[in-house]
C-alpha cells in the first residue's frame, strides 16, 4: 500500500484552491477539511473491504491496465454480459486526463482522493455564482458550505469511484463562466464536461438550451436593455452542439463495435415501467434533493433546465438507482439545484433565508447523510467504516499473493487485488484455474450471485476438479492456493456468534430463501434484553443458521444458558448439520446440569472432512423448563 505525505498533499491542495479569486478563508478551510475527512472515510471503506467490483474495482482495472499497456481493459466478470474493454461501456477522455495522477501514485487510494477533490471544488464556484446572483456574500457562503454538507454530494462521494462525481465540478464551471461572460473558459468547461463520458452530451445540450432560454427571458424582462451573449459565444455554443453530437455518435459506434451484445433497447424498455409505488419513491427522491435547500429550487425552475434530462430519466425509469439518493447519480443534478436555489433566494430577505437554509441543511445532513446514526441503522453498508485488528491481518494476508499470479476474488475483495494482469470475480471458462482464490465466508458477498455465478459456486466448481489448500485464515477470510498441501497460517481462527440485535425473526423456516451468515429466531421465541427466552410452554426449533461455508476442520459450539427450575428432563438440544445432506453433531442438555438462576456453559465438538457449503447450527427447546440463552458461539478448534 502506497502512502502519501499528508503535509505535501495539504499544501498543494491549498495552493490550488487559493487560485480561485475571492473565496473567503472559511470556505477554503471548509474545502480542505472536506477533502481530508472524505478522503479518509472513503479510503477506510476500501481498506475495510467495503468497496465493490462495480464500480471501484472496474476503474482500478482501467487505470492499472492502461498504464501497463492494456488500454482501457476492464472485465472483472468474464462472459458475454460484460465487455472486454471499458470502451464498450463508456468513452471517457477524462480517464486519460486523470491517468498522470494515478501514474505518480499507483493506488486505488489515488482515485478516491481525486474524486473527493473533484466533488469539493464546486463549493468555490458555487460561492462565486452566489456572489454574482445575490449581493449578500454571507448567503453565498452558506450555500457554498452547504454544498459540502449536502447529502447528494456526500452520497456521491461515499459510493466507490464514478465518472459522475466529476460532473458537479464542470457544471459549476459552466454556470460560473457563463455568468462571468468568459467565452473561452466557458467553452473549455463544456469540453471538460463532455470528456467525462459520452452521455454527458445530454447535460451539455441542456446547458446550451438553458443559456439561450435565459438570455431570451432576460431580454424580454429588461425590454431590450439586457446585454446579450456575444456573437463569438453564440458561435462557440453552436460548435459545442456539433462537437457534442459528433462525439456521442462516434462513441456509440466505438461501444457497439467493442461490445455488440449491449444492443439497443426499445423505447418502452428504455423508459421502464412506471407504477404507483415507484412514483411515491420518486417524489420522495425529489424531496430529499430539495429539502436541504429549504425547497428554494422550486422558486426559480429556469436554472433546473440542465438537470431536466436526468430528472426526467429518474421519473420514467424503472432502474431504482436513478431515483435513490444513496448512489452516485445525484452528482449529475446537484449543482443546478443549488444555482436555482440561489436564484430562488433572491425573492426573500437574505437574513431570514440564511437561517432557514442553515436549519434545513443541518437537519437533512444529520438525518440523511451516510454514516449518520439513522442511516447506519438502515444498512450495515452505510455505517462509518471502522477497521480493527482483523482488518489489518486481512490486508497483511493479501501481501502473500504473487503479483504475477491469477486471482479469483469475491465482489468486495476484488478492488483490493485488481491491480494485476489476471483478476476476476467470475472466472473465464477458457482460462486455466486461478492460482489463488480469495474469499470471506462470513461476508454475504461470498454467497451473492452478481449476474452469473456466486463466488461460493465458483469455489466448489474448482474444488470438484482441482486441489486448493488454505494458506491464510483470518476468521473466515481465506486465501486458497492451487496445488497447496502445506500448513495453513491461522492468524485468527474462524469464529462467530449469535448476535441478539441482528437476529432475523421468522415464523416458518424456508431455508432456501434465507440470507447466509445470519441466525434466525422464530416469533415464538422472545428476545428479552441480553438473552433468548425458550418458553416452557412450547417445544420446537429456537434458532437456526448461520448457513455459512466452512472448510474441513474441527469446530466447537458453546452455549451459555440458565434455567428457571431443575428437572430430570431434557431442556434443549444442539445439532450441527448441512440441511438434508449430513449431520455433524448432536447433543441434548438436561435440566439437572446447572442450578436454577445460574449461568452454565455447554459445548459440543464436531469435525468435517470436506468443505461444507451451508453449515447450520440449530437449537431446539423441549418445553420442560424456561431456558434463557445468553450466547451461542462457534469456534474453529486448532
Amino acid at each position: 500500500m502506497k502512502t502519501f505525505k499528508a503535509k505535501q498533499l495539504f499544501t498543494r491542495l491549498l495552493e490550488t484552491i487559493r487560485t480561485l479569486k475571492g473565496v473567503p478563508r472559511i470556505l477554503l478551510w471548509g474545502i480542505v477539511v472536506y477533502v481530508i475527512v472524505l478522503s479518509v472515510i472513503t479510503s477506510l471503506k476500501y481498506y475495510c473491504f467495503e468497496t465493490y467490483t462495480f464500480d471501484l474495482g472496474i476503474f482500478v482495472q482501467v487505470f492499472w491496465h492502461t498504464l501497463h499497456g492494456n488500454f482501457m481493459f476492464s472485465q472483472p466478470r468474464a462472459g458475454p454480459l460484460h465487455p472486454p474493454s471499458f470502451l464498450g461501456v463508456h468513452v471517457s477522455p477524462l480517464i486519460i486526463l486523470l491517468l498522470p495522477f494515478y501514474a505518480i501514485f499507483q493506488s486505488p487510494y489515488t482515485l478516491l482522493v481525486l474524486q473527493t477533490i473533484a466533488l469539493a471544488l464546486p463549493a468555490a464556484y458555487i460561492y462565486g455564482i452566489g456572489v454574482k446572483i445575490n449581493e449578500g456574500k454571507n448567503l453565498a457562503l452558506i450555500f457554498a458550505l452547504g454544498y459540502l454538507l449536502y447529502p447528494g454530494t456526500l452520497w456521491s462521494n461515499w459510493y466507490d469511484f464514478h465518472l459522475e462525481s466529476f460532473v458537479p465540478l464542470f457544471s459549476s464551471m459552466i454556470f460560473y463562466h457563463y455568468m462571468a461572460r468568459n467565452k473561452w473558459r466557458l467553452i473549455l468547461s463544456f469540453f471538460l464536461l463532455l470528456a467525462t463520458f459520452e452521455r454527458a452530451l445530454i447535460i451539455a445540450l441542456a446547458f446550451v438550451v438553458y443559456i439561450f432560454v435565459r438570455e431570451a427571458y432576460l431580454s424580454w424582462k429588461n425590454r431590450g436593455t439586457h446585454r446579450t451573449v456575444s456573437k463569438g459565444m453564440i458561435l462557440g455554443l453552436i460548435v459545442i452542439v456539433g462537437v457534442s453530437l459528433a462525439y456521442f455518435f462516434l462513441s456509440e459506434n466505438i461501444m457497439n463495435s467493442i461490445w455488440p451484445q449491449r444492443g439497443t433497447s426499445s423505447t418502452a424498455e428504455f423508459l421502464g415501467v412506471i407504477n404507483y409505488n415507484d412514483i411515491l419513491v420518486k417524489i420522495a427522491y425529489v424531496g430529499l434533493l430539495t429539502a436541504p435547500l429549504a425547497f428554494l429550487p422550486f422558486e426559480s425552475p429556469l436554472e433546473l433546465l440542465p438537470a431536466i434530462p436526468y430528472l426526467l430519466l429518474s421519473v420514467v425509469s424503472s432502474y431504482s438507482p436513478y431515483f435513490t439518493i444513496t448512489w452516485q447519480y445525484p452528482a449529475l443534478i446537484s449543482v443546478p439545484f443549488f444555482v436555482s436555489a440561489m436564484f430562488g433566494a433572491t425573492h426573500h430577505k437574505w437574513k431570514r433565508t440564511g437561517v432557514k437554509l442553515a436549519v434545513a441543511l443541518t437537519i437533512c445532513t444529520v438525518l440523511f447523510s451516510p454514516g449518520t446514526p439513522l442511516m447506519s441503522r438502515l444498512s450495515i453498508n452505510w455505517a462509518l467504516p471502522v477497521p480493527n485488528s482483523e482488518t489489518l491481518l486481512m490486508q497483511q494476508a493479501l501481501e502473500t499473493l504473487d503479483q504475477n499470479a491469477s486471482v479469483l476474488a469475491q465482489e468486495n475483495i476484488f478492488p483490493n487485488i485488481a491491480e494485476r494482469r489476471i483478476a476476476y470475480t467470475y472466472w473465464p471458462a477458457n482460462y486455466s484455474p486461478p492460482d489463488y482464490i480469495v474469499i470471506n465466508v462470513l461476508d454475504l458477498d461470498f454467497y451473492r450471485t452478481p449476474d452469473e455465478q456466486s463466488t461460493r459456486d465458483a469455489l466448489f466448481g474448482f474444488l470438484s476438479t482441482q486441489n486448493y489448500g488454505i494458506i491464510e485464515n483470518v476468521n473466515g477470510f481465506f486465501i486458497l492456493k492451487k496445488d497447496y498441501d502445506g500448513q495453513k497460517n491461522v492468524l485468527v481462527p474462524l469464529h462467530l456468534s449469535l448476535q441478539l440485535d441482528q437476529v432475523h425473526k421468522k415464523i416458518i423456516s424456508f431455508e432456501d430463501q434465507f440470507l447466509e451468515t445470519h441466525f434466525f429466531v422464530p416469533d415464538w421465541v422472545k428476545v428479552e434484553g441480553d438473552h433468548l427466552l425458550l418458553s416452557k410452554n412450547f417445544s420446537g426449533n429456537a434458532w437456526w443458521g448461520p448457513y455459512i461455508t466452512v472448510p474441513p476442520g474441527r469446530y466447537k459450539i458453546e452455549v451459555k444458558y440458565s434455567l428457571s427450575e431443575t428437572t430430570e428432563r431434557a431442556v434443549f438440544g444442539l445439532s450441527a448439520y448441512w440441511f438434508k445432506h449430513a449431520t455433524y453433531g448432536e447433543k441434548t442438555i438436561w435440566g439437572n446440569q446447572t442450578l436454577p438462576g445460574q449461568i452454565g456453559t455447554v459445548s459440543m465438538e464436531f469435525e468435517t472432512s470436506d468443505w461444507v457449503p451451508a453449515l447450520e447450527i440449530v437449537g431446539t427447546g423441549f418445553g420442560n423448563a424456561d431456558v434463557s440463552v445468553y450466547s451461542v458461539t462457534m469456534l474453529e478448534v486448532q
